[in-house]
């Protein structure tokens, strides 16, 4: 009886085990971009994230938080920075800045935006850049 036992708790380890490493292959499918651009002498900037579910079963596509962070650079030298995090009822982030900064020709814009998400058993990063 002790013997049958302790097979009976090695198979459901073994099991629960499996069950985990497959959990935390699940995957998040994103869709992400930035831009940034001279619109009419002012600068344009723009980073988006958006979570679109996971490519496993339902229960790996539990989403905690999505979000951007873009910040933009004239001759290397930070001017603006923004954030937006998505943690309750919706799955997509946004920031941008239109009309507010005037470009000065004579120098290089450049941005790098960080997209993220995070899930039950998943967490996901990647950067983008732009430049004028």
């Amino acid at each position: 009886m002790r013997t049958k036992l302790k097979t009976m708790l090695a198979m459901f380890t073994l099991v629960f085990a499996l069950a985990a490493g497959s959990a935390q292959a699940a995957s998040p499918v994103m869709d992400y971009w930035s831009y940034i651009y001279n619109n009419d002498s002012y600068l344009e900037a723009e980073a988006y994230t958006s979570y679109e579910g996971c490519d496993g079963e339902w229960w790996e596509c539990q989403l905690y938080q999505a979000g951007v962070e873009m910040t933009v650079y004239e001759d290397n030298v930070q001017i603006w920075n923004s954030m937006d995090v998505s943690d309750s009822g919706s799955s997509w982030a946004v920031v941008s800045t239109i009309w507010s900064i005037p470009v000065d020709s004579s120098k290089a814009y450049r941005s790098t935006a960080y997209h993220w998400s995070e899930g039950s058993y998943f967490s996901w990063g990647t950067t983008t850049t732009s430049s004028f």
